[in-house]
């Protein structure tokens, strides 16, 4: 066996069969008891940093605790893309918030998946300031949608009420 760990080409090679596999996927129905894993959303204003590695890393290891142990576990991953830091960034850098943020979050995106964290990627939310049948906007008021993909895991989300917080 040889002694070196060559991890690009591990990696690869491991992530490569987890996709293919659907091996995070959390099905609907079935028997095995839900789990709903979900870490903060981030900021797509720039690169991950050892922040985000740390806080997903330890998220990734209660979600992959939970599949060894027979759960069918809902770990999606989202993009808080309203808000203040994505937008300040832009400016300071004299872009388009809009295309900063979509270009900030294909990168972090790669940069997630050669992490290998466990996410079901078909699941994923983007809080984004647009208008609601309701004609309410803000950040989670999205959630109604999404909300509906989650049914029977152990988790609950609440969109925001018109004209109230967040």
């Amino acid at each position: 066996m040889d002694e070196k760990y060559f991890a690009k080409k591990i990696e690869q090679k491991w992530q490569q069969k987890w996709a293919e596999s659907g091996a995070f996927e959390a099905e609907l129905g079935g028997e095995k008891p839900k789990f709903y894993q979900l870490e903060m959303l981030p900021y797509p204003s720039g690169n991950l940093h050892m922040g985000h590695v740390r806080n997903y890393s330890a998220g990734d290891a209660l979600a992959w605790y939970k599949r060894l142990r027979g759960f069918n576990v809902l770990h999606p991953i989202g993009w808080d893309s309203f808000g203040q830091p994505a937008e300040d960034a832009a400016v300071k850098r004299g872009v388009n918030p809009r295309q900063w943020t979509e270009d900030n979050i294909v990168t972090m995106q790669g940069q997630l998946r050669r992490l290998g964290v466990s996410y079901d990627w078909r699941r994923q939310m983007f809080a984004i300031a647009r208008s609601t049948t309701s004609g309410t906007s803000g950040s989670f008021s999205r959630c109604t949608t999404w909300t509906s993909r989650t049914k029977g895991y152990s988790s609950e989300l609440v969109p925001a009420r018109p004209g109230g917080p967040v």
